[in-house]
């Protein structure tokens, strides 16, 4: 025949404090607010074994005998808070004449939701109370101050611990009278509680405190008992790490209760290692390694660099130390101004012609940069062939061609020959320019939307195809800048666009080009295949 036990109960702050005191385990786990809430929990947890211990209530069920627990088997299955209610169903039916097996589940109050299961055999011997020990003068079963280790799942391996405690009288009934609390219909709380469940509870300790310590949360535990413990024997508990495993961040302690040289218990206990609290980065640390943005000595490439933004850029970086080539195609005099005023300000430049659009052009400039510099870090397309507004019936396909040529083809020939050089060194940066217009277009610019489309996908698959040799392809989306580019277009409709905008200006291009600097800085390091949206309060918004 089976019977059934049901208990309900509140974790209280007292239970826990007092519970630590009581067992020694002092983990910060359970009492330390500070360090809990950096845990995966993001909250103290509740002792494990604290509600675990409500198991002792099985004595009430045999008022006139006394409960031997022999066996556990048990599986903490969800964490407990402070404050939550508890409620323990006991099942148990007898084997043959004094024996008994259980099954105990622990549920969250109101919830179908297990939080310890456990099942074990336990024995009736004849009742004999110990009398309670009123001369102790002891505040813990643990018989010397532990302190807690901190051994994490790469330092665990081999580890060995003990500690040895006696069960005390007094402190047996301060446990049930401060932690296991009745407010059920039972009158009496005067129950003695078995030994053996008491020196299975110092589990715990070993667990929090030694094996592995700070970091751990017991997962599970088989103990059994070969004798009975008595109350005043000095015991030791001895744990030994048998198995880590790296990968579930888990280990197997083999844990055993000796007395003297006898073994009255032994077992396995599956303990999980907590990865310890992300140290928040120091501003000695910072101001060491994270104010410069790692541009000093970098070699960057920027076609189209003679005017507008691509000139804006060039000497923004030359002014964080960069080393930069200033590409032009026709305007050799307004490139060879920039390096004059760069080198007149501590920087380094030089001017350097190709048209991106032929292959042997191209190679040739990166050969030449490679005899100047030895290497090359940072590519900036921004080489462009022009932005008149021409209406979509008066397009031709040569249209379109033409400014291919320039913006898509330019953009592969000079790609092709920058990425085995950036491969080299398994880090790099690629830059290109696209426009707001693809998102949010305008009329008159089908040609220059229709190109600038497909540097958007272009860059997003070069980053793909190159995020594993660790080099980065973004691109920078601007509204519109005042520069050469846009003269085509009347002053004062140029004036009347930017007044219409929230922002009520156009784009300069230093702001543009401090996108740039941005996503070739280190700053930027976890950052491939994105765009930086430059909208002046206009569409596109996130």
């Amino acid at each position: 025949m089976k019977y059934t036990m049901i208990k309900s109960f509140k974790i209280s702050e007292e239970m826990i404090d007092s519970f630590a005191k009581l067992t020694g385990d002092y983990n910060s786990l359970h009492l330390n607010e500070e360090f809990a809430r950096k845990s995966k929990y993001r909250q103290r947890v509740v002792h494990g074994m604290l509600p675990f211990s409500y198991i002792s209530f099985l004595q009430k069920e045999f008022p006139s005998s006394q409960v031997e627990f022999l066996c556990f088997d048990t599986k903490f299955r969800q964490p407990i808070f402070p404050g939550d209610e508890i409620r323990l169903e006991v099942t148990y039916s007898k084997v043959e004449n004094e024996n008994f097996e259980y099954v105990a589940v622990w549920f969250r109050k109101d919830s179908k939701e297990s939080l310890i299961e456990s099942k074990g055999n336990f024995c009736l011997s004849s009742c004999n109370r110990t009398p309670v020990d009123k001369s102790s003068s002891r505040n813990c079963l643990v018989l010397n101050t532990l302190s807690e280790n901190t051994y994490t799942i790469n330092e665990i391996a081999e580890k060995n611990d003990t500690f040895s405690f006696s069960i005390d009288t007094q402190l047996t009934q301060k446990y049930r009278d401060i932690i296991l609390t009745d407010e059920s219909s039972y009158s009496d709380n005067n129950f003695p509680i078995c030994n053996n469940l008491i020196a299975t509870l110092l589990l715990s300790t070993l667990v929090g405190m030694k094996l592995p310590g700070r970091y751990a949360t017991f997962a599970k535990f088989r103990f059994s008992f070969n004798h009975r413990v008595s109350a005043k024997d000095l015991l030791k508990l001895v744990g030994e790490v048998k198995k880590v495993s790296v990968a579930s961040e888990s280990i197997e302690v083999a844990a055993t209760l000796l007395k003297d040289d006898e073994t009255l218990g032994n077992g396995k206990l599956s303990v999980a290692i907590n990865p310890p609290p992300q140290p928040t980065i120091s501003c000695k640390e910072i101001q060491t390694n994270h104010m410069d943005m790692g541009l000093k000595k970098k070699v960057v490439v920027i076609t189209g660099a003679s005017r507008g933004i691509g000139a804006a850029t060039a000497k923004l970086f030359a002014m964080h130390g960069a080393k930069v080539i200033v590409n032009y195609y026709k305007g050799k005099h307004d490139a060879e101004l920039i390096v004059e005023e760069i080198e007149q300000f501590g920087g380094t430049a030089i001017p350097l012609q190709c048209d991106v659009r032929d292959e042997s052009q191209v190679k040739h400039f990166l050969n030449t940069v490679l005899a100047k510099f030895d290497t090359i870090n940072i590519l900036i397309n921004n080489a462009i062939q022009e932005a008149t507004p021409k209406s979509y019936m008066k397009l031709e396909w040569d249209d379109y061609l033409r400014e291919l040529e320039v913006s898509l083809k330019g953009m592969h020939n000079i790609c092709k020959g920058v990425v085995p050089i950036l491969k080299q060194h398994k880090s790099g940066n690629i830059i290109n320019l696209s426009t707001i217009f693809v998102d949010n277009p305008v009329t008159g610019q089908n040609k220059y939307i229709t190109t600038k489309s497909t540097i958007v996908g272009y860059t997003k698959s070069l980053a793909k195809e190159l995020a594993s040799s660790n080099i980065q392809v973004n691109f920078v989306v601007p509204n519109m800048a005042d520069t050469d580019l846009t003269s085509c277009i009347p002053s004062e409709l140029s004036k009347k666009i930017a007044a219409e905008r929230e922002f009520g200006r156009n784009l300069k291009p230093i702001e543009v080009a401090h996108s740039i600097l941005f996503l070739a800085s280190n700053w930027a390091d976890s950052i491939t295949g994105q765009k930086i949206v430059l909208n002046l309060g206009e569409p596109p918004f996130g």
